[in-house]
């Protein structure tokens, strides 16, 4: 089962993905999602590369991120355990987010475009309330997660992944790459090229190559070549349909090439992937 089709089944039932990841090595792959997405650090430390920004994070930590900014985690200690929320505009009913009740959620949930770390000595009602949120499904977990937003969003000392003085110009930018993330994760199952997404949004394909670049941390056919691998891992490990059929479905043109590619970024072939 793929990621999009837990999402969805997810969905149906609570008003958030919420899983506990408990691991040797906390390496997450460079990826973006639609989704606002909350990360407590229950214990280790590493670094969360956040666009082109890099942040150093502590047992403690708790990230608030925002949609379609790629971004990964890079652990720097063993024994890393996280709790990870990850939840949409509508998460309590559609249109909720636009009504005069939720104005200071919305103007909170605005700034996660720049990524916020949140570290402060004493956590525990926050802590409790993500506890719960993991916990819960349903009306209940929808109330913890509006609550823990409510909370979060009257702390002063907010520290931005992405600050920088030209708040408008990097609004711009971030929104623009945010649609362009959007639209390659739309269309990265079909042949894909990059002056196909350059032209879509009216830019050249050398400026297109550059914004990219500056703004993701990869290169266009690093992060699609990334983004594909990552597909085919969802299905090799949740479904048992062939690898040939996935090759095809995450967007490769033959077998040959996502076994080579699946090999130099995995260090290992599909089927070794699979059986492991």
């Amino acid at each position: 089962m793929s990621y999009a089709q837990v999402y969805n089944r997810e969905i149906q039932s609570n008003c958030c993905l919420a899983f506990k990841t408990v691991t040797q090595e906390f390496k997450s792959f460079w990826h973006s999602h639609r989704e606002f997405e909350i990360v407590y650090i229950e214990s280790g430390s590493g670094c969360l590369q956040y666009g082109q920004h890099q942040k150093q994070y502590n047992k403690g930590d708790i990230f608030l991120l925002g949609p379609w900014i790629p971004h990964q985690f890079l652990e720097t200690s063993k024994n890393h355990v996280s709790i990870s929320l990850l939840f949409n505009h509508d998460f309590i009913t559609p249109g909720f987010l636009d009504s005069a009740l939720a104005t200071e959620i919305k103007e909170f949930l605005k700034k996660t475009r720049y990524g916020m770390l949140f570290r402060e000595n004493m956590f525990s009602a926050e802590i409790d309330i993500i506890k719960l949120i993991l916990a819960e499904s349903g009306l209940e977990q929808a109330m913890h997660l509006l609550f823990l937003l409510k909370r979060l969003a009257t702390y002063k000392n907010i520290n931005l992944l992405s600050e920088n003085n030209n708040q408008l110009l990097v609004s711009k930018k971030i929104t623009k790459i945010q649609d362009i993330l959007a639209f390659i994760n739309k269309n990265a199952h079909r042949k894909l090229l990059q002056n196909e997404v350059a032209k879509h949004f009216y830019m050249s394909t050398n400026y297109f190559s550059r914004f990219f670049h500056e703004q993701s941390g990869a290169t266009f056919s690093q992060y699609l070549l990334t983004l594909r691998i990552e597909r085919a891992c969802e299905l090799l490990q949740n479904t048992y349909i062939p690898i040939t059929q996935i090759s095809q479905d995450v967007g490769f043109d033959s077998l040959s090439s996502f076994n080579r590619h699946f090999a130099k970024l995995k260090n290992q072939t599909p089927r070794e992937y699979r059986s492991a």
